[in-house]
């Protein structure tokens, strides 16, 4: 057995064996792009659901946006209350303070209405303390 005959014979096994390989390949090829179509099919219900889904939410979502939105105006409404009632107390506490500053009381060792001394409260304040 000769080059000559081995490079024909490789050469007619090779021609024989060509074809079946490209017909192998191509319906590899063909399976594969089958399994492509059915994965964007797939893909494309999944998509659907989770487009459906997302809407679902979105009412709910937007919900408690507006709920956190209240709250937020509530505190803050609330919180400027507060303030105001606080400084409000502080005027009306300092009125009564400089009120009671004028006030004549009778002292505690006068027992008798008799006794007709009286004192200034800031001075029965500042004694008791």
């Amino acid at each position: 057995m000769g080059s000559d005959q081995f490079i024909e014979m490789l050469s007619q096994v090779s021609s024989k064996l060509i074809p079946v390989a490209v017909l192998v390949l191509i319906i590899f090829l063909i399976v594969c792009v089958k399994n492509v179509i059915e994965s964007l099919k797939t893909l494309n219900k999944t998509l659907t659901t989770t487009e459906e889904q997302v809407k679902k939410l979105d009412r709910p979502l937007q919900t408690v946006g507006d709920i956190s939105d209240t709250v937020d105006r509530i505190h803050v409404k609330t919180r400027d209350t507060i303030d105001a009632g606080l400084d409000a107390a502080k005027e009306g506490f300092g009125a009564v303070k400089e009120k009671a500053k004028s006030v004549k009381v009778r002292p505690k060792h006068a027992r008798h209405a008799s006794e007709n001394s009286t004192v200034d409260v800031e001075e029965v304040i500042i004694s008791e303390e």
